[in-house]
């Protein structure tokens, strides 16, 4: 009994919750709302039946440190000391569901076998630190280099800027004088960034270099000598055309960043040499659903079929069993490659859809249920110009030459036929009692990568305020482990916005959007014109022949045809069908610019639909 309750439950200890996998939750000792108090007491009442209910021989215990932040690097994330134990459940039967004696995913013990055997050897010497990697953050060439851009990594408030020496920056998005958000700010001529409230100047390494308060120089330089007057700075990365930032400040950040490269796809190598590989633009969309549920979906095959029907597949010929075999086991720093998805954490995802294809997929978490997605295509070629190339994936539609912009904005076709399910299923998970691999049922082998990627977050992630396995989101200077008032689903009009989650952070998009609308009230002050005209010249075409009868040309009695064209052209003359006929032209084609207009600021989809 002891053992039991010391080493399981969620309980709340010093302001902390301690849960079943093995975390403790950075969650302050403050009255918790009655409904999640209801939900972290089924929780517990969910794990503890689950002990009772498992055979001794199928549990250990394990203790490990947990990513918590620290007051000494502000709006940072570091390990702590203090460890959480927990009783986990190893083996395949174990695993998915404690209630029986029945494995939920048939035809994959070889699978649960392989994952859980090397994990465990691993567990022991090798541990996930959340803020020990480069995260990409933004796309470098659509960055608007005229004004601070705000951003949110692991609920850690930072802003971008560019520096007079022409490197891009990442600070804690607050001034040290007053808090005012920088990203409020302006990049001066001198290349330092100004915090608009009070005037106060900062250069790239955070230090302030003016302040208009100052009553003498002597005082300026005084407080300039003050760390406390400096901005807290993380470490950047420019690298495939791509910021990655360093979630940790300081010296400290710069100096475990060095030697570390980021994660990017072995084509993107320069000492690639298996194919000739053509890697297409990199596309960004801010989503309103977690890290966790797109890596969920993006482990998913099956879904492809059914959930993008009409797109690259028919949701009733193409859905078919799916074979997972592993090609790298699950490893706490390495992830893992099962059934052509290479998933390695804290962001990256690489999919082999053919010989030919590959698709690159980025994410990384900016605050809970939002996330930021970049990604891109990587087509290959044989080198040997003999050898036959044919690409016949559906997916390669989107790998077909066409404008940043265009590529941008036909995303969201894709990209919202599942949006719906992941905000709302990310939502309902949460108000589980269980945890995930409880709740779900999952009977084939297609699950396979899904479920072992719950089970590195479940190992790896942190108990949030609903007791959920989750990332280890910043407390300090960013919001805190909840949905904020997210818990009840995103209006339509959010969920299905692109402006919002793509264009206003895309300089192709915005100048693409500006040129469209241009040109469109060029079309359309066009059509008005010409319909102006039509209508002008069959007024004065009438006026004349009212005026002189004798000038109506008579009709030959030949085909039909001609006497229609010849008593047309005798009422309305040649030059004003051709007016009113460009006009029509002019009106449709500003009707297509407001369509595609239309499509930067929203997109909406529903299957119901989509037949």
């Amino acid at each position: 009994m002891v053992l039991v309750s010391s080493s399981l439950a969620i309980t709340q200890r010093g302001g902390e919750a301690v849960g079943p996998v093995g975390r403790r939750a950075a969650v302050p000792a403050k009255p918790r709302h009655p409904a999640r108090q209801q939900v972290a007491t089924s929780a517990a009442s969910s794990a503890t039946s689950a002990v009772f209910s498992s055979s001794t021989k199928h549990m250990m215990t394990s203790a490990r440190p947990v990513a918590m932040p620290s007051p000494s690097t502000p709006g940072g994330l570091q390990p702590s000391h203090q460890t959480a134990r927990s009783v986990r459940c190893f083996t395949a039967k174990k695993i998915y569901d404690n209630s029986d004696d029945t494995l939920k995913v048939n035809g994959s013990d070889h699978l649960e076998e392989e994952i859980n055997g090397s994990e465990r050897q691993s567990e022991d010497a090798e541990q996930f630190e959340w803020t020990k990697h480069w995260y990409p953050c933004h796309v470098i060439d659509g960055m608007d280099t005229s004004r601070p851009i705000k951003f949110t990594l692991l609920g850690i408030e930072l802003v971008f800027w560019k520096d007079g020496g022409g490197r891009w920056r990442a600070f804690q998005d607050k001034c040290p004088h007053r808090l005012a958000p920088l990203s409020e700010g302006r990049i001066e001529s001198d290349g330092t960034l100004l915090c608009a409230y009070h005037g106060w100047r900062f250069d790239g390494k955070g230090t302030c270099t003016a302040l208009p308060q100052a009553s003498s120089p002597e005082l300026l330089s005084k407080v300039c000598r003050n760390k406390a007057s400096c901005v807290v700075s993380y470490p950047t990365r420019e690298d495939q055309g791509l910021l990655w930032v360093w979630p940790e400040p300081g010296p400290e950040g710069l100096l475990s960043s060095r030697g570390k490269d980021p994660l990017v796809p072995p084509e993107m190598q320069p000492d690639y040499s298996e194919g000739e590989a053509t890697v297409f633009a990199w596309s960004l969309r801010d989503l309103p659903y977690g890290w966790d549920a797109f890596f969920e979906n993006v482990t998913d095959s099956a879904h492809v079929p059914v959930s993008h029907h009409n797109i690259v597949g028919n949701r009733y010929t193409d859905p078919k069993p799916i074979p997972m075999p592993v090609k790298r086991s699950l490893t706490p720093t390495g992830g893992f490659h099962i059934g052509g998805h290479d998933w390695k954490p804290p962001y990256f995802m690489r999919i082999h859809i053919s010989d030919t294809l590959k698709l690159t997929l980025f994410n990384v978490p900016t605050t809970p249920g939002r996330s930021r997605h970049i990604g891109n295509n990587i087509i290959i070629k044989p080198r040997d110009p003999k050898d036959p190339f044919v690409q016949t994936d559906k997916l390669s539609v989107f790998s077909n030459p066409m404008p940043k912009w265009l590529m941008h904005v036909l995303a969201s076709l894709f990209l919202h036929q599942d949006l719906v399910f992941l905000h709302h299923q990310e939502r309902i998970l949460k108000r589980e009692p269980r945890r995930w691999l409880d709740s779900c049922f999952m009977p084939t082998e297609s699950d396979g990568a899904t479920i072992t990627f719950r089970r590195w977050l479940e190992r790896h992630g942190e108990l949030d305020v609903y007791g959920k396995a989750s990332v280890p989101w910043a407390s300090v200077g960013g919001v805190g482990s909840e949905l904020e008032g997210r818990a009840a689903g995103a209006r339509e009009q959010e969920l299905f916005d692109v402006y919002h989650s793509h264009v206003q952070h895309c300089t192709h998009c915005q100048g693409a959007l500006r040129n469209i609308k241009v040109l469109r009230l060029i079309i359309a002050t066009a059509a008005v014109t010409l319909a102006i005209r039509a209508i002008y010249l069959s007024l004065l075409h009438s006026l004349i022949q009212a005026s002189s009868p004798s000038v109506v040309p008579t009709v030959a009695s030949s085909g039909v045809t001609s006497q229609v064209a010849a008593y047309l052209t005798s009422v309305i003359p040649t030059d004003a069908w051709l007016a009113a006929g460009l006009a029509v032209v002019c009106a449709i084609t500003a009707l297509g610019a407001s369509k595609l207009i239309g499509l930067f600021y929203e997109y909406r989809f529903n299957h119901q639909d989509n037949k």
